[in-house]
């Protein structure tokens, strides 16, 4: 399970075809600092295998709901704490280096699975 549908297609370019199903939780077009989850979506978390949310106070809505998961033992992945930030001391402009790396339970059947590092300049 993803919180928004960035995430979910970088994890759908992770899992692959490799038959698993990638929920999105927040639905396109609903802001993730906004959204409240019902009844029904933290129970879905709470049985998700892992949830792979932005972290940085993205879903703010959510934050509650993670840490209670994290406690009854679902794993939760927050991109924003993989993201480092550096000054390029050559260049005036930031560079941000992000890699998500994926630790999936073994139910995804992908362990350590890292995408490419990418620069935005």
């Amino acid at each position: 399970m993803v919180t928004y549908s960035v995430l979910g297609s970088v994890v759908s370019e992770l899992v692959g075809d490799s038959g698993h199903d990638v929920t999105v939780l927040i639905p396109d077009g609903q802001d993730p600092h906004d959204f409240q989850p019902s009844a029904r979506d933290i129970e879905t978390i709470n049985n998700a295998d892992i949830v792979i949310s932005n972290g940085l106070d993205f879903e703010e809505g959510l934050e509650d709901v993670l840490a209670s998961a994290i406690e009854n033992g679902v794993s939760v992945y927050m991109v924003g704490e993989n993201i480092t930030v550096q000054r390029d001391p050559m260049k005036t402009t930031l560079k941000k280096t992000a890699t998500i790396t994926a630790q999936a339970t073994h139910t995804y059947g992908f362990h350590h699975c890292r995408l490419p590092k990418h620069s935005l300049r």
